[in-house]
This record gives C-alpha cells, sequence and structure tokens, in this order.
C-alpha cells in the first residue's frame, strides 16, 4: 500500500507492526548511455513490484530521489546531498515513521553512495533515540537482497557482479524503460 496515496485516517488504522518500506535512489551520472535516474528508476520499479505483491500487508514511501552522490559531481546533471545531511535525511524519516507507532522500517536503497551516511546515520539514531532502539530497523540495497537471483551465470552475464553502469543496471533499465 502507498503511504502517500492513502489517507492519514486509513494509516492511522493500520497495524503499527506493518513494514514501512522507503526507498532511496539518486540522479547522477552512469556512463554516456544511461538516464541520471537509473538509481531512482531501479530502486522504485523494485519497490512498486513488491507494493503490488504485497498490497495492504506492507506500506511504501515515495521513493527518495535526492542521494549523496558528490563524488559524481564532476558529471554534469548530478544533483547531491553531503553525505551528513543525507544521513539527517535518512534518520528524519525514520523519525517520522516512527513518530506515527511504526516498528519495522526498511531503507530499500538503489545508489552505492548512500550506503555508508545511510548506515551510519540509522547506527546513531538507533544509538540515541529509544524508539528507534526498540524498533526494527533495517538497510538493505536491491542488488545485495537480490544477489543469489543476480548470480552472472543465470542470466549470461560477464559482469562477475553489479557495479557502476554495468551490463546489469543497463539491461535492467533497458527492460524497464525501452526507450
Amino acid at each position: 500500500m502507498r503511504w502517500h496515496e492513502s489517507t492519514w485516517t486509513r494509516i492511522g488504522r493500520m497495524d503499527r507492526g506493518t513494514p514501512v518500506v522507503i526507498p532511496l535512489g539518486s540522479i547522477e551520472q552512469h556512463g554516456p548511455h544511461l538516464p541520471l535516474a537509473v538509481d531512482t528508476i531501479q530502486v522504485e520499479a523494485i519497490a512498486d513490484r513488491l507494493e503490488h505483491r504485497l498490497g495492504d500487508r506492507a506500506l511504501f514511501l515515495p521513493t527518495q530521489w535526492l542521494g549523496s552522490s558528490h563524488h559524481h559531481m564532476d558529471f554534469t546533471g548530478t544533483i547531491s546531498l553531503r553525505p551528513s545531511l543525507y544521513g539527517q535525511l535518512v534518520q528524519e524519516l525514520a523519525r517520522c515513521v516512527l513518530a506515527h507507532g511504526f516498528t519495522r522500517v526498511l531503507f530499500l536503497n538503489g545508489h552505492g553512495g548512500n550506503e555508508a551516511p545511510a548506515t551510519a546515520a540509522l547506527s546513531e539514531l538507533v544509538a540515541t533515540d529509544d524508539r528507534a532502539d526498540r524498533a526494527c530497523i533495517a538497510f538493505s540495497s536491491w542488488w545485495k537482497a537480490g544477489r543469489d537471483a543476480l548470480a552472472p551465470e543465470r542470466h549470461g552475464m560477464t559482469t562477475p557482479s553489479i557495479s557502476h553502469a554495468c551490463e546489469y543496471e543497463t539491461s535492467l533499465l533497458m527492460a524497464l524503460r525501452p526507450e
């Protein structure tokens, strides 16, 4: 169920043990052949498919397109938050969900540069906020959660694992957006 397409009263009636999924993307270069929003498009598509399968058994926030991508600022079009500010954004998203009584939060990541600042921020949040300490807060990048399904021998890939703008990301984007 999409958080942002629900009413506040419907969310208010939900079981507070319902998992809340927060997809995280970015806007940055992906070689000369892919759009800047690759990470956002991909994680949003994965979250959409999960939402379709899970229905009311999980709540999905809108995909956060703003990521921590300063290592790509030399490439025109990159939009980024400093790692410290990105960490604050992640903490505030978690605090909002926790403030409404939800106790199971998954940050579903779509950009490698988000990993370090987000996991550090969530560790700090758990250490300093009793609600966060009592909750189950998880962070995973989609390529790590789906590692077994992405084994190169299953798909005829030559790249041993996903890397930036590689054949995996290119193939996935071609499947999602053939144009």
